[in-house]
């Protein structure tokens, strides 16, 4: 490997470099590693602009000798100026920009003022590290081997402050670099000289040399240069010296003869494989994809991905533009493929999977050149991706798996195999597993040792224990509903004094939910976009849960959680506050913080289990707690609030700082909004179904919604955390001339109330809309579930709606209809017309059966209506998914499609190992 570990310096002003050259050596006298750096090509220098002199020749290499003739630095020839500086520093940016194919970006521009201001305040600036990485790549210096960056990695060392710190870099380019026999190329580069400070280096022969053993008859095996340090290190029996071989690599020593204080504590500080840029924080970054710039990939050396999958098969709103950004990068495959090949490859995964074919050809492409020369765009990148989805939705997992295979297309190496978590069966165990066995296979391809340390990473820190937690009054402490929530929260409230009305007459209640927004701008929003609420649980359930604690403080004492952190070096263990909750009381921890109705975790059921007294009910929550299976048939059978695990098993004694601490934070629901805030200023409305149901077979006792209920049983003038989040793919079109085909049964119609609300008010006061939009809307009974009729009846007639279809699925006096029938019967040719000659637009809001049932339709008619293969009209699709022209919002399961839960749930349990569920859903 290249063993290049010879300090670069930032670019700087030369009169900033004046530490004085230290004395020759002799070479079994290990100095410590810091004199002043040899003269090597300089970060200040513009590309090829070193001197080409070496001291090596044809016949001799000089490269371990500590300092030839050749390559000392002469007296400074004057200090560069600001102005040069600025113009130097100008070039290489603007060079590094250019490679990318980004100059005069935003992000190139921005940069060069970084750069400005850096020189200007300190009279130089830092390199970023995929700038180092760059600028060693263009650099040609003849001591130097040829640099790719897409097979060459480089360590960036330049914060290290200590000879300890450089121990540790070295060990890990050793590491890195052997490989186990399996030679890497890397360099490691460390901090540019200062003025005033000593310098960081290290000399071939300090980093890797070859024993030399003296023998009986006086002549060496090995390496006679290295005989005093070979019997310095057995007389210190260093492990490495275990037996006499011709040639053995001599261990990187410490300077002298003094041993560390401690050996383990040098091994602890190189065990983490990742870091930030900042020496102090050695957590792992981690970001959004829309956070992060692609750009950027190729330079990294590990990255792991987490995603889920958005509606029917594409990528979340935040992996939007990662994605198409990965589509979009180079692959050294690209000019063997043909053009149909490259069209479905940059097609999103959904519900068609008409890109698979694609995936097996790019796959095979891989195999086939895998002996080439070409390592691809990301030639040194290690990866692995876990996919977070629900096999309710027809294609499981399917970003994750586009992201998987784009990386591995792109020439990155998959270091642990695609991993899935089925929100249905077992999804934070399957997370659990992948992330241990993919923190094992990341340290295996860095050389870190895992073993001693994978326990300390994967034990929770928040797990819960008597001593280690306890409950303090806090009663000078207010209570703060918005606290702890994230995000953007805002209140609203509940304006009218009368009772919310019920839209729907029949047993399924559908209620118009009106929220005041105070014009606050938190909550300003368009047409389309939805509202995260967060609900209170039932004060009922609360009350009854409280009863069951065993050490409730005072029912109005606010309360907070303190634990027992474990102390540094020196310091004593001490109490902290835990910030997982505010101050408050129990009872409102309860109503408007904690999930006390979702199923308990196997983790917190393995905590129940220790504080149960009686034998039989300890062992079942024991084996409830480690049997996935066991634990999925009983979790989807009962569906157990935490009232009800209680009284299932009444010998748990419950206490109150393990409830605080361990049962899940209530989430928001969210809910499309369901007006138009042109037509209602100040106001923000809501089309809520209102949810309850029997578990147990509809035996077991009545589950209520947690947010519908609560939103059902607002009083006037009620304060409601709110924040508002935008969908800009669910929007009503940028030209107001396209037009539009609505689909939304059931309560699937509350975001396209806001658009016919909104064409109702743009017809009232700018003209009648040119645009035409068809509402398709479906139904159980025209009488009891036909929602905002008369609102439709006078949007039609306002010519805000041009055309309204209604189908009823269970109404005596009309013919079994779904949304799909009156596409497929009635539309078929107005559908095609919309959507390949008028530039038209499709909206498809409802449960995830509705839309895929939808989207098999329109595909249908646009392979019979335009003559085209079933395929073909896929492909049709895909691209009006690409131009944003259709448009879906999904729902995923609900009690209301347990004929479907059922078969997924059996699906799920099938993929475990059983061939189905041995429960079923009401």
């Amino acid at each position: 490997p290249s063993q290049e570990t010879s300090p670069w310096n930032d670019l700087r002003d030369p009169k900033r470099s004046s530490s004085p050259t230290p004395p020759l050596l002799p070479p079994h006298s290990l100095p410590d590693p810091q004199p002043s750096p040899p003269l090597l090509p300089s970060d200040d220098a513009p590309c090829g602009a070193f001197p080409q002199e070496v001291p090596c020749s044809a016949r001799r290499c000089l490269g371990s000798a500590m300092l030839p003739k050749q390559m000392l630095a002469g007296p400074d020839g004057g200090a560069r100026s600001e102005e040069q500086l600025l113009s130097l520093a100008r070039d290489f940016i603007t060079l590094y920009y250019s490679s990318m194919k980004r100059a005069e970006s935003q992000a190139h521009h921005q940069r060069l003022q970084e750069v400005n201001n850096q020189i200007i305040d300190t009279g130089t600036y830092r390199l970023l590290e995929a700038e180092l990485v760059f600028g060693r790549a263009k650099d040609g210096h003849p001591l130097l081997p040829p640099f790719d960056s897409r097979s060459h990695q480089v360590f960036d060392a330049r914060d290290i402050t200590s000879p300890q710190e450089m121990f540790t870099s070295l060990c890990t380019h050793i590491n890195y670099a052997t490989n186990r026999g399996n030679l890497r190329s890397a360099i490691t580069i460390f901090p540019p000289r200062v003025a005033g400070r000593g310098d960081f280096r290290i000399w071939n022969q300090q980093l890797i040399r070859y024993a030399g053993y003296k023998q009986p008859d006086g002549t060496v095996l090995g390496d006679p240069a290295n005989v005093e340090i070979t019997e310095v290190s057995q007389n210190y029996r260093v492990n490495w010296v275990r037996g006499v071989h011709t040639w053995v690599g001599a261990g990187l020593c410490s300077p002298g003869l003094v041993r560390p204080s401690s050996w383990e504590e040098i091994a602890r500080s190189w065990r983490t494989f990742y870091k930030s840029h900042h020496r102090q924080n050695k957590a792992y970054p981690v970001m959004c994809l829309d956070e992060y710039d692609v750009v950027s990939l190729e330079h990294e050396t590990l990255v792991l991905v987490v995603t889920s999958t958005f509606g029917n098969g594409d990528p979340p709103e935040n992996g939007e533009s990662f994605s198409k950004a990965l589509m979009e990068m180079s692959c050294p495959y690209l000019g063997a493929v043909q053009p149909e090949f490259q069209k479905s490859y940059k097609m999103r995964f959904n519900s068609l999977s008409q890109s698979d074919p694609s995936v097996a050809f790019w796959k095979r492409k891989r195999r086939e050149s895998s002996n080439t020369d070409s390592a691809g765009a990301l030639g040194t990148l290690r990866f692995s991706v876990f996919g977070l989805g629900s096999r309710a939705y027809p294609h499981f997992c399917a970003f994750a798996h586009a992201v998987d295979t784009r990386l591995e297309e792109l020439g990155g190496e998959r270091i642990l195999a695609l991993g899935e978590g089925d929100e249905l069966c077992g999804q934070e165990e399957s997370f659990r597993t992948w992330a241990s066995s993919v923190f094992k296979a990341a340290c295996d391809t860095f050389c870190v040792e895992s073993d001693s340390v994978s326990t300390e990473v994967f034990s929770n820190r928040c797990s819960w224990k008597r001593n280690r937690h306890r409950v303090l009054a806090q009663p000078s402490a207010t209570f703060d509903l918005l606290a702890g929530r994230g995000g953007c929260v805002c209140v609203s409230e509940q304006p009218s004094p009368s009772p919310l009305p019920r839209l729907a007459r029949s047993g399924r209640a559908t209620i118009l939910v009106r929220l005041q927004t105070g014009d606050q701008p938190e909550l300003q929003y368009q047409p389309g976009d939805h509202v995260s609420i967060f609900p209170a649980n039932r004060p009922a359930l609360v009350e009854a849960l409280m009863q069951l604690v065993q050490d409730p403080p005072p029912a109005e004492e606010p309360v907070a959680v303190e634990t027992l952190e474990a102390g540094t070096e020196g310091v004593k263990r001490m109490w902290v506050p835990n910030q997982r909750l505010p101050p408050c009381t129990l009872r409102q921890a309860l109503t408007y913080f904690l999930d006390i109705t979702t199923a308990p975790s196997p983790q917190l059921l393995q905590l129940l289990a220790t504080l149960a007294e009686d034998r039989a009910e300890r062992e079942k929550l024991q084996r409830l707690s480690q049997d996935s299976l066991l634990y999925e048939e009983w979790k989807w059978f009962r569906c157990p609030t935490v009232v009800e695990l209680l009284e299932e098993f009444p010998s748990v004694v419950l206490p109150t700082s393990l409830l605080l601490t361990q049962l899940p934070l209530l989430q928001a629901r969210q809910y499309s909004v369901s007006s138009a805030p042109d037509a209602h200023p100040g106001e923000l409305h809501l089309t809520v179904a209102v949810l309850n149901y029997r578990s147990q077979d509809g035996k077991g006792p009545v589950h209520y919604g947690v947010c519908s209920t609560w939103l059902s049983q607002l009083s006037p003038g009620e304060m409601v955390p709110a924040f508002v989040r935008s969908t800009p793919n669910f929007q009503l079109p940028e030209d107001p001339t396209a037009p539009c085909i609505l689909v939304g049964p059931g309560t699937g119609i509350a975001p396209f109330r806001g658009f016919w609300q909104q064409r109702q008010h743009e017809s009232e006061t700018i003209g009648p809309p040119a645009g035409e939009m068809t509402l398709v809307f479906g139904c159980r009974s025209s009488r009891h579930d036909h929602i905002y009729c008369e609102e439709i009846r006078e949007a039609q007639e306002a010519g805000a709606l041009h055309r309204v279809l209604a189908g009823f699925s269970r109404d005596p006096d009309y013919p079994k209809t779904y949304v799909q029938d009156l596409l497929r019967l009635h539309l078929a040719d107005h559908v095609f017309e919309v959507l390949s000659q008028r530039e038209g637009h499709v909206y498809v809001c409802g449960d995830v059966t509705m839309a895929t049932g939808v989207l098999q339709t329109i595909q249908q008619i646009l392979a019979q209506e335009g003559r085209m293969s079933l395929v073909e009209a896929g492909d049709a699709i895909s691209e009006l998914r690409d131009q944003n022209r259709y448009h879906e919002d999904i729902f995923g399961l609900t009690f209301r499609t347990q004929e479907v839960a059922s078969r997924i749930r059996s699906l799920s349990f099938s993929k475990q190992g059983r061939k189905s569920c041995l429960v079923t859903e009401p």
